[in-house]
Order: structure tokens, then sequence, then C-alpha cells
């Protein structure tokens, strides 16, 4: 998108771009943009001095593993009201929770295996703040790897032997949201797009293409990160799809996991995807166009990427619909929950903006006594 970059001045960058661009600005305002000065540009940043921001507050403290220390930015235009906010890196769940529940911590993100435990407490339920994200958790579907997978039915046939709805709220519990499309809740309102969960038309489907009860397929791979501790969804999906005949062979994997991914070696694996910027082309397109990068499930579908660039063209969320649509019944993977972003806030912090981007805002926070 960018052709080139200039700063006239010691307080003026122009961002210069190749053609008209609709996601620039969320692009620029993303976590994963910033600008620094130019002697950083081959040199990490070592003192808390150094950084470089636009906020009410900057860093005036850093310990690596111990704290980071924010206090006003005598830069800033508005007013900072809070005089000093210490981050405090604590790794164990139990001791954070805790911490929080005696006042020591007033405002803390909770790592999604403890959600659960969360949700479960009422004096922790009633501080909890769910907010949606862009955070997706699909089985990647690799034909290339499992012939049969070519045929839509059998994908579809696995979709719908699939109670999504159930996964997320019993097994995978307060930390996962089922969804009847692809894009994910921080990108936009849940609408039926999927397959829906039908055992019986699961079975039909898969007599139809050609293998009733499961007869003549092979026995599938299903890898996944044994690093990201979803045991509820490798035990679910082996049980589930044996009711059509179906035998899943489970492949835990370490740091191959990429490679085998990106090689289009397993028939499925449990995948995840977070947008870097809100925009549905950041998922939709990222995913499912034939010639991204990113498109690890060999998914090329004509009428899609027509669709798919007619919405990128006119940025209407409606053309956006009808692409995601297209794939939502092909069913190159099968998304199964987004996941909220879940904080505790203490009764004492007032104002702070939490956001599905980035960190808290913390202009209008306050401390009542």
């Amino acid at each position: 998108d960018v052709a080139s970059i200039d700063a006239p001045d010691d307080h003026t960058v122009v961002v210069h771009l190749k053609a008209p661009s609709r996601t620039i600005i969320p692009k620029l305002s993303s976590p994963q943009v910033a600008i620094v000065p130019a002697r950083f540009r081959n040199q990490a940043i070592q003192k808390p001095e150094d950084l470089v921001g636009s906020g009410p507050y900057r860093m005036t403290e850093y310990r690596p593993a111990q704290r980071a220390v924010l206090e006003p930015n005598p830069h800033w235009r508005g007013t900072a009201p809070l005089k000093r906010i210490e981050i405090v890196p604590i790794t164990d769940a139990s001791s954070l929770l805790n911490r929080f529940r005696s006042g020591d911590v007033d405002l803390m993100q909770v790592a999604s295996s403890d959600v659960g435990t969360v949700l479960d407490a009422k004096d922790l339920k009633e501080r909890a703040t769910l907010l949606p994200t862009t955070k997706l958790v699909y089985l990647l579907i690799q034909p290339a790897a499992y012939p049969p997978l070519k045929d839509v039915r059998v994908r579809r046939a696995i979709a719908m032997a699939l109670d999504r709805k159930r996964l997320a709220e019993e097994l995978v519990r307060g930390e996962a949201h089922a969804s009847g499309r692809i894009l994910p809740g921080g990108l936009a309102e849940d609408k039926p797009m999927l397959p829906t969960y039908d055992p019986a038309d699961a079975k039909r489907l898969l007599a139809e293409a050609g293998y009733p009860g499961g007869k003549g397929l092979p026995a599938l791979d299903f890898g996944y990160n044994e690093a990201n501790r979803l045991n509820a969804i490798v035990e679910y999906l082996p049980t589930t799809l044996k009711t059509l005949g179906i035998k899943v062979r489970t492949r835990p994997f370490g740091l191959s996991f990429m490679d085998e991914i990106q090689k289009k070696r397993l028939p499925m694996a449990l995948s995840g995807w977070g947008a870097p910027y809100p925009d549905p082309q950041a998922v939709l397109s990222v995913l499912l166009r034939s010639d991204s990068a990113t498109n690890y499930s060999g998914y090329a579908s004509k009428e899609y990427d027509a669709a798919d660039a007619k919405a990128q063209a006119s940025g209407r969320m409606e053309d956006f619909e009808a692409a995601e649509r297209i794939a939502a019944h092909d069913v190159p993977i099968l998304p199964l929950y987004s996941q909220p972003k879940v904080w505790l806030v203490s009764k004492r912090l007032q104002g702070v903006v939490l956001s599905t981007y980035g960190s808290p805002d913390f202009a209008k926070g306050s401390v009542s006594p």
C-alpha cells in the first residue's frame, strides 16, 4: 500500500500511497505499527526514555520480568489523571487472581485457560468485562493431504457432524463463542452462514459422496500444536467423527507444526487466526483468496475470488458477506469459535476504556479512595 514515507519536519510524518486504500488507517492504527526515531532503525530500544509515544503517559522505569512504570507525559496536550501506573508481570494464574481479590491488582487480562474459573466465581464474574475479538479458532482442511476432502459434500458432512455450540459452551466454556459465520465477533454481528449441526444430514451427505457409514475413507490425521492445551477439541473431534464412520488419528506437534501446515501435509489441523487490523479483509481475503500466501487450505474458487475482489473494491459489508457466504458453503475452513478478551476491573478503577485492539486507554482513568 505504501509507496514512500517522508518526515518534512520534527512534528510531521507524510505517508504516500501507491493507490487509494480503504484499510490504510486501521493498518497504521494497529499495535504493530509505530513511529520511532531514525537512530533506532537498526538497533533495539534499551531505555524507557528512548520510547516514543503520543499518549497521556510515558514509561519512566522498566525492569525486565519485574515491572514497568508509567507516569504522566509532559508533552500530552490534555490531562493525565493517574499519577502512576505499575505494570507487573505475574505468570502464576492463581497468584494473580488472589492479588486481584486482595486489591493489589486493579486491572488484569484473564488468560483463556482461566476464563471458566473466573466466570464460576461470583465475586470475579461481577468484575469481569468480556470483549469480542478478531481471534478465530478453526479447523484447517487440507484436501491435498486427503483427497476425499476435495468433495464439498465430505467437508459439509464433517461440519454438520460437529456441535460447535456445545463445544464452545460446555467443553471450551466461557472462553469461546460459536458463531454461524466465518468472521469473528470482533468484526461482524452473528449471522447463519455455516452448515448447522445435523448428524442425520451429515450421514446422508457422506453417503451421497460415496462413503456410506464412512466406508472407503482412509484414516484421517488431525494435527494440533500440543502447546495450545485445547484438550477438549482434541478429544471431541475423533469421538464425534467416529459417528460418521471416519477414523481420526490425532497427531500432536511441537515446533514443526507450522511447517506441516505450510507444506499441506495435514488433512485437518487445529488452527487459529487473529486479524491484525479491524477489517473483514484481514480474515476473509487473507485466509481464503487463492493468491494469498496464508491460504493454507489450498482453497481456489473463481467465484469466491471474484466476490472478494468486488468487496475489496467497494469496501461495503454486504459485498464481503456475499463472498463470505460462498466460502461458508464450501467449508475450506471450519470456524469452531471466536475467543473473547476478558478483563477484570477493580471497583475503585474508573474510566479506563478497554478495547478489542491494543492496550487499555487510561486517558480518562481515575482511582477512587
